[in-house]
Order: structure tokens, then sequence, then C-alpha cells
């Protein structure tokens, strides 16, 4: 297996991806390169995406296993020593290096990158080295130090204390991920890359580290990116006398890198608008993402590919997935410029379905009251924030994963629980969401907005006094549109509107009850009739009494349970000043009342029981206080060690084809917010 390079799997990839050949300048150079690699099945490119700028394209392998390295120790022997031309000092060094044992220096992934464009050889070669994620400071500085000096590197006293302050100035979950040993390059020879930065972290970092940039600038050049990346990392480039170079990469990922996600497309237009890429780069990396298997492949399926199913037992084979890592843009001290894109692919292997642990499982959190529960889940909802300030959850579908649905609701929870560690994170959210630039919002930035994500931005919006911004106008215009003037179902909102779903390039094929009113999205619309006094929207609230249930509860189009329509209904219900509103309300909470006697409680979700408790409380009636309570006890028993609750959160979503789509917030965003409201709620009426 060792004799096999990587350029037949190279160009069987290259193949099935015409899009990217106006990326790369000299397909023969870059089959020279891949022919200097074994063929092990993870391999990345490094194009240039910015107009004008030379077609380079720079050649990755990925190792991630022992194994791994013991081929390319093999591939070293065989090829490398045995080549014609003589090797340079740097690649006899990462030979000898790899023959020398490795087990006293953890690292989770080496990439070999080799540079297009030298015409020599043997090419520029750099390493980078993912590092021990579990390691001290002290244990990352021992680490790299080790590699070097296995490489013959010579570090100076000052590149060392360079890297020493660097180290100590990642706080909380700052750390150094990765370092670049770059010798065939001109400049600065060590990268470091530094990921968990948030928007209001990254300078603070940079200033400690020695950064002698304006961080003001900083900021105000990264303002384009913030809504539309999930996270990034800086790549810092340390002198020989140990100071920080002025440039910094800012590395930006869009989901995770082993899976495929639509949201690239907002970035990659967004990077066209800026001037940092042209269509045809963007129209590249848009092609890329997707699984290669034998029975899609056009061609025979690569030899190497075969050998490795052949040696490991895999069967079915496995197949490659092709994704996109991150871009990068390169910041001068001025703007931000120099994009490239870091592509690649990696065999996945066919996985036997294994039990996954159980989240409701006894783990509990102990907390001793509602308050405490409640600050726990909300310590949970701050951490599981992207770096960028998003929550994020539903998981799974081709549309992409939801942001700002997810956040515009998640962000009202947390402000309603009232909170004062949330405040923060809920305005962050609405400055993303603001930042979006849409007339209304939606499941998330390539998606059509709808009248339901788009009202609880705006009840974000409201709770946070910012009901004179303009985007607050244009959402209260999207809503108008949406609402129902016919008489029979005058007041009622729907999902979507014809007009706007098309126009946003929204499914011409999908489910006709999309354009219908619904009692789930009505009941979230009405909260800003009567807190906002909005006239236009107020038939709402006499749609919402005509669509009530004979049992009290409202019916939800999107949701598995009543119980969500239900509370939203009630909550909006409340603060009219009609008697019609008051009956639905007591209404309501008989039925909830009913709910929770009949169904013994320990058997509802945490988000159900928490939705009906929130019903209940309505009603203000002393003799449910045995109830709450018990309630309230299920709610502390329930919670999970890390502060969150059972993900429970069940959306049936109808689809174009008659079938209804399950989803379940499987990061239990969603879930965890409700029940800290529900919480918050429970500890205002001394129901501990």
């Amino acid at each position: 297996m060792s004799h096999l390079s990587l350029s037949p799997l190279l160009d069987f990839v290259l193949a099935h991806r015409p899009a990217l050949a106006p990326l790369i300048a000299d397909q023969t150079e870059l089959r020279t390169l891949a022919n200097l690699l074994p063929g092990l099945p993870c391999a990345g490119l490094e194009l240039r995406l910015a107009t004008g700028e030379a077609a380079i394209t720079d050649l990755q392998l990925g190792l991630c296993s022992q194994a791994d390295m013991h081929r390319l120790c093999d591939w070293f022997q065989q090829h490398w020593l045995a080549a014609s031309q003589p090797l340079p000092d740097n690649w006899a060094t990462l030979g000898r290096a790899l023959e020398s044992s490795l087990d006293d220096i953890p690292i989770r992934e080496l990439w070999l990158e080799l540079d297009g464009g030298s015409g020599d050889p043997w090419p520029p070669l750099s390493l980078f080295i993912g590092l021990d994620l579990e390691a001290s400071s002290k244990q990352l500085e021992s680490q790299l130090r080790a590699w070097l000096e296995k490489m013959g590197a010579a570090i100076s006293a000052p590149l060392v204390a360079g890297l020493q302050r660097c180290l100590a100035a990642c706080e909380g979950p700052q750390r150094l991920t990765h370092f670049g040993w770059m010798p065939g390059r001109s400049g600065s020879a060590l990268r470091l890359i530094i990921d968990g930065c948030t928007w209001e972290t990254d300078t603070e970092f940079l200033a400690r580290a020695g950064w002698s940039g304006d961080p003001d600038a900083w900021r105000n050049t990264l303002l384009p990116l913030q809504s539309d990346i999930d996270r990034w990392r800086l790549a810092i480039s340390l002198h020989e006398d140990g100071s920080v170079a002025s440039s910094v990469g800012l590395e930006c990922f869009v989901g995770q890198p082993t899976e495929h996600d639509p949201r690239w497309a907002r970035l990659l237009q967004q990077g066209m608008q800026q001037g940092w890429w042209s269509s045809t780069s963007a129209n590249a990396l848009r092609e890329w993402p997707g699984p290669l298997s034998p029975a899609s492949a056009r061609s025979a399926w690569p030899d190497a590919l075969l050998l490795d199913a052949l040696i490991d037992g895999d069967d079915p084979p496995s197949t490659l997935n092709l994704r996109i890592s991150h871009v990068k843009l390169l910041y001068d001290g001025r703007t931000l410029g120099g994009a490239k894109g870091y592509v690649g692919f990696a065999r996945v292997r066919p996985t036997t379905s294994k039990l996954q642990d159980d989240l409701t499982a006894p783990r509990a959190g102990h907390a001793n009251s509602a308050t405490e529960a409640a600050e726990n889940g909300l310590q949970f909802l701050l951490k599981s924030r992207s770096p960028s300030g998003w929550w994020q959850d539903y998981d799974g579908f081709r549309e992409g994963i939801s942001d700002e649905w997810v956040s515009a609701f998640v962000a009202s929870a947390v402000l309603a629980s009232r909170l004062p560690a949330g405040l923060p994170a809920a305005s962050r959210a609405w400055s993303l969401l603001a930042a979006r630039g849409r007339n209304g919002w939606g499941w998330n930035a390539v998606q059509p907005p709808d009248a339901d994500s788009t009202a609880w931005a705006l009840r974000l919006a409201f709770a946070l006094g910012h009901d004179q911004d303009n985007m607050v106008k244009q959402g209260l215009a999207f809503l108008a549109d949406h609402l129902v003037c016919e008489d029979a179902a005058k007041g009622g909102v729907t999902t979507y509107e014809r007009y706007h779903h098309a126009a946003a390039g929204g499914d011409p094929g999908c489910q006709p009850g999309w354009f219908e009113p619904h009692d789930c999205v009505t009941a979230a619309v009405a909260y800003l009739a009567v807190t906002g006094g909005h006239e236009t929207l107020r038939e709402t609230v006499s749609y919402l009494q005509r669509q009530q249930q004979p049992a009290g509860d409202w019916l939800g189009y999107w949701w598995l349970d009543s119980a969500y329509a239900t509370a939203c209904a009630t909550q909006s219900l409340a603060s009219a000043p009609d008697p019609a509103s008051r009956n639905a309300c007591r209404k309501a909470a008989a039925w909830a009342r009913n709910s929770l006697t009949q169904c013994p409680i320990n058997d509802l979700a945490p988000f159900a029981l928490a939705l009906r408790l929130q019903v209940l409380m309505q009603a203000l009636d002393p003799t449910d206080a045995g109830l709450l309570d018990l309630g309230c006890r299920r709610l502390l028993a329930t919670q999970l060690c890390d502060g969150s609750w059972p993900a429970g959160a069940k959306l049936t979503i109808p689809n174009s084809h008659g079938q209804v789509v399950p989803a379940l917030d499987n990061r239990r965003t969603m879930t965890t917010a409700v029940v800290i409201q529900t919480l918050a709620l429970l500890a205002a009426q001394r129901v501990q």
C-alpha cells in the first residue's frame, strides 16, 4: 500500500469537483506535489481566493493516528531517501524525527503542507501540529519545544519568551491548539493558532500577547463578519525577537468542518460584497462539500481506498467526505484581505450504531431552589453559545442548523427570567440578529424569513428597548404582510407568505400548509399587539379567542405538544384588558391543571412540564400552590449536572411529500431556556 501516492486520489476528487479548476493555476504542479506524498485519505488544499491574486495552490496531508505516522515513515524510507534529487535539510530532518519515538509528545493531528509555485523538486515544507487540548500552558510549551528540537530547529531565548507570553495570554476558553513550523518561508517561522476567542475577548488576548495593533480598528474591521461566522481562530506569527507580527490571520468557521453547512452561502455572498473574493471563488467553495461513495462516483473507486477497505475489513466500503474547513482573512492593521480557502477530503469509515449515553439518567444538578437551578441553567446557556454569540440548535437538516429563530427565542426567555447575568448575552443576540439586514428573520440566514422567527426577534428587541430601530419597523411591516384579512381566519398569522417566501428563494414545492394561519405563530405575534400597542396586529387577539379548543388549549402546527402554543397564547392574552381574554386564560389554566393531574408529572418531559406550569401560573389561583410546588420539585430533580435539562422541544415539520419530520433540540438550548424562565416565575411567586 505504501507505493501508492496521493496523486491518483487527488485527481479522482478534483475530477468530481470541476468548479475548483479555475482556482488551480497549474494542475501539473499540483500533481507533482501529490506524488511526493503517500496516499493517505485525508488531504486538503489551500486556495488563494482574492481577486487578482496568483492562483497558487498549496497541498496539505493530514495524519491523525499512529498508523498514519508509520505509513509516512515507510514512505520516507522508500521514496524520499531513494529519490535522485538530494533531500533539503528540513525534509530529511522531518523523516528522521518521524522515525524516532513520538510517544513522549502527545499530538492530535499533524499536517504537512507543500507550497505551490516554487518550481523546486522539493518545495518548501511546513508542519502544522495539533496539540493536546487538555495540556497546561507549561505542558504545551514543553510539547512545542520538543517538536522543534526533533526538527533540528534552534529556538532562541527571545522566541521562548514570546511563546511563554502568548501562552500566558490565554484565559478562560482561549488556548493554543496548533502551532506551525515554516522553515521554507520568508519572515516568521513560527505560527500559533489560538482558539476559544470571542467577540468580547479577542482584543484583550491580542493585547496581552503583545500585539501592537489598534484594538478599535480591529473590531470595526471585523464588524461585517460578526453575524455570519460561528467561531474563529487567531493565527499569530512570532518573530525571532519574540515579538508578535502586526498582521493577524482570522480563520473563520461556519458549522462543523466535518459536516456540510448550507449557511456557508451567506458568508460567501458577504465576501463577494466586501471584495474579499470573486464570484468564481465563491462558486468553487459552494460546490465543494458533499459525500463521494463508490455508488455515486463517476469513475473507478481509487485503489488506495479499496486497499484500505480490504485491510480494515470495511463492509460496506468507506466513503469520502468533501468539506470546507475554513476561510482565512489577513488583517494588516487597516483592512481584511488576502483571502484563502481551505477545502479537503477525508475517509469516513462505516460505523455500527451504538447506544448513546442517556441524558435522562440520574445526573442531577442538585440545586436546592428554583433560583439556584435557574442560575445554573443560565450558565449552561451562556456556555453553549457560539463564540460569536449565537444560540444554535436542531442539527441535521439540509437547511442547516437554526440560529436566528433559536437565538431570538432563547434570548427572549433569558430576558424574561430576569437573571442579571443573562442581559449581556441577550443584547449580543439582538445585535447579531439586527446585523443580518433582512426585513424579517427565519430559521437561519439562508432560509426565507418567517413570521414566527420575526415575532421572537421583535419581542427581544422590544424587551431591550430597541422599538424605534429601523430593523424593528421593517419587521413589523413584514408581520403585517403575514396577517390574514379574510373573515374566516381574520387575525391569524401565517408562518410564510407566498410573495416573501418566493422572493427569498424558498422552495416553490413546499407544503401548502406553511402558508396558512397557525395558532402557535399567531400566539407569538399577539404579544406584540397586546404589550406593544401595534394596532395593525390587534386582530390576532380575537383570532386566538376564537381558536381556543374546548379543552382550553391551542393547537400548534409545528409542535408535537399543544403546550407550546397554549403557553404563548396565554402569555399574550394575560396582558389583554378585555374579559374575553381573561376568560380564555382561565380556560387554559383549567386545561393545564387537568393535564397535570390526569398525567403523572414524572411522566412529562421537562419542556412539556415547564410550559404547563407557565399556563397554570397565569390563573393566580392559591389552590394551585401544591401542584406548582410538585412541578417545581420535578424540574429541580431532572436538571443535569451541566445545568441543562434533557432535550424535549419536539417539532413536527410537515414537508412537501406529505410526511411529518420530527426534530429535537439536541443541544438542549430551547428546553433549558423554557425551564429557567419557568423556574424564575415560580421563584417570583415564592414556590420553592
